[in-house]
């Protein structure tokens, strides 16, 4: 027994070397993963949680527990330095790489120190020539922005001098064309090249402003003369000037408005009555009776008893002259338009229709027409209204066919006047239709009025009959 037991005894010393043993020869990575190693893996390791959690757990003293510790580092810095051993040849290689490496980094930074400074002294010796470069650049620039200038202002006032001597010409020598030509020249040079603060400059400005409004007015007053006439050459040269001075869209506008307003003026005095009774001296005690005077309303002006048939009169004659007024603006415009369809530009060559009148736009009669109807169906719209129409309502709807005749006779004259092979006529088929349109209320008032005077005669007819009144539709049907 007592031998078995000491062989026992003799066993356990040589197991637990055995068992260093195997721990000395594992690796750092296979002690760790231990179950005495795997708290201090940790990230939220605290050393002393971890002591007082150790002491309280085990049954053995702190000494016991610090001397397994130190075994522990013990074992770990034994498989370190077996791992160290085992790699001796691999480490060395590293190292002698890392030395390599650290040689060729110091080449480098050895290279970009004489890199920057060679970038260094080139910027020295390059930044005087350039900033010498760049100062006579500016220079250059300016002395061209100069000279540019300089030379439109020489330009310019070559063609202030020859404008002035253009127009001081004798007025059979002027040539308006020409000078509208040079003027607008010198307006663009104004436009291209600001010469704001120049004294030269500014001291032609008057004048030029005063040779402006000079040509402008001749040309208008040539331009209306040419209407008036109805020369083609007189139109056309004024026309020239306009296109020279840019404003030959403005200058067409103005005397297509020009003749509207006339028109508009013509027949809001043609139908006004108070301008019938002004025109009589006979009937100026009328005035004082307008307010109640024979078959008139309240604030209406009505002719004095006796007077009625010069009123007439004077009415028909106003519509003739408004009727007139029609036709010659009509024949007017239909007169400009023939000049701008032959019309061109003897420099560009542009036909001047096309600038006024581009393809899909209407021509100028049609413009003309279009605000003619306007104007006079706007002025027999107000005459026929109750609070202002009086006498001259009455007398237009009593005698509305006499209207429908003068209307008629001015549109024959439009297209009588300017029926020319080639040339489109100052009025189309359906001006005259929209011509009687613009007369529509006393149409329709005189259409009533009629209609109510043969319901009237039929009931007379059949008086005391049995059988019904013809209705107004049976009645029509008799008209038809």
């Amino acid at each position: 027994m007592g031998k078995g037991g000491r062989s026992s005894d003799h066993q356990q010393p040589v197991q637990q070397q055995q068992q260093q043993q195997q721990h000395h020869e594992q690796q750092p990575e296979d002690l760790l993963s231990l179950p005495q190693f795997q708290p201090f893996l940790e990230p939220d390791f605290n050393a002393a949680v971890f002591t007082s959690q150790v002491l309280a757990a085990s049954r053995t003293s702190a000494q016991v527990q610090a001397e397994e510790l130190k075994q522990g580092v013990r074992q770990l810095e034994q498989a370190l330095s077996n791992h160290v051993l085992a790699h001796h040849q691999e480490l060395l290689q590293h190292a002698r790489k890392l030395s390599d490496t650290e040689h060729s980094l110091q080449d480098v930074v050895l290279s970009v120190s004489s890199l920057q400074a060679s970038v260094k002294r080139i910027h020295a010796e390059i930044e005087g020539p350039y900033q010498q470069v760049k100062a006579k650049t500016r220079q250059l620039q300016n002395i061209n922005t100069t000279v540019e200038t300089l030379r439109h202002l020489i330009h310019r006032l070559k063609l202030v001098q020859k404008l002035k001597q253009q127009l001081s010409a004798a007025p059979a020598l002027l040539d308006l064309a020409k000078a509208a030509k040079v003027l607008t020249d010198i307006h663009a040079i104004n436009k291209e090249v600001d010469l704001s603060g120049i004294e030269a400059a500014a001291a032609d400005q008057e004048s030029l402003q005063a040779a402006e409004a000079q040509i402008h007015d001749q040309a208008q007053a040539f331009l209306i003369d040419g209407m008036e006439s109805l020369s083609q050459a007189k139109v056309g040269s004024a026309l020239q000037v306009f296109f020279n001075l840019e404003q030959l869209q403005q200058a067409v506008d103005g005397l297509l408005a020009q003749h509207l307003l006339e028109l508009d003026r013509s027949f809001k005095q043609a139908l006004d009555s108070r301008h019938l009774n002004m025109s009589s001296a006979a009937a100026t005690a009328g005035m004082a009776a307008g307010a109640a005077g024979p078959g008139g309303a309240k604030g209406l002006t009505v002719p004095a008893p006796g007077a009625a048939a010069s009123w007439q009169e004077r009415l028909w004659q106003s519509l003739r002259g408004s009727c007139d007024c029609i036709a010659n603006g009509a024949l007017a415009v239909w007169h400009l338009q023939r000049v701008v369809a032959k019309k061109r530009d003897p420099l560009t060559h542009v036909l001047f229709l096309d600038m006024l009148c581009p393809q899909g736009q209407p021509l100028l009669t049609d413009k003309y027409w279009r605000e003619a109807l306007r104007v006079v169906g706007d002025a027999f719209s107000a005459a026929a209204r109750p609070s202002k129409g009086g006498f001259v309502r009455d007398a237009l709807t009593a005698n509305y066919p006499k209207l429908v005749g003068l209307l008629e006779a001015a549109f024959n004259r439009v297209t009588n006047e300017s029926r020319l092979k080639g040339v489109p006529p100052a009025a189309g088929p359906d001006q005259m239709p929209a011509l009687l349109d613009a007369s529509g209320p006393f149409r329709d008032a005189y259409l009533a009025a009629a209609l109510g005077r043969m319901q009237e005669v039929a009931g007379q007819a059949f008086q005391g009959s049995s059988r019904a009144l013809p209705s107004p539709a049976d009645v029509q049907k008799c008209i038809g």
